[in-house]
């Protein structure tokens, strides 16, 4: 290993001594976090003004580390309380923005 710039999954799992199935989750997720890097970085040094929108792209990548591949405890009523969440605080933001004449 000492030579080679990638390691193979056999070899993450002898050295973190976790099992071979284990090892290769954890490649995917780092996978997945070097082309996130790999394809934003470049637009976030180069951007001026957006550079802040696209900064939120680096605060999810934590989010998309502990995804574990299967779907939430909440159910039906979490599903239908974001349904209902979403409309109504648009609705809240617009008639605070017509109350306060902006």
């Amino acid at each position: 290993m000492a030579s080679t710039t990638f390691m193979r999954v056999e070899e993450v799992a002898e050295e973190l001594g976790v099992s071979k199935s284990y090892a290769y989750k954890i490649v995917q997720k780092l996978n997945a976090v070097i082309e996130i890097v790999v394809h934003f970085l470049p637009n976030y040094l180069e951007s001026g003004s957006t550079a802040f929108v696209q900064l939120g792209v680096f605060l999810a990548i934590p989010l998309l580390c502990c995804y574990n591949g299967k779907r939430g405890s909440g159910g039906r009523a979490a599903k239908w309380g974001f349904y209902i969440f979403y409309p109504a605080h648009l609705l809240v933001l617009w008639i605070l923005k017509l109350a306060l004449g902006v």
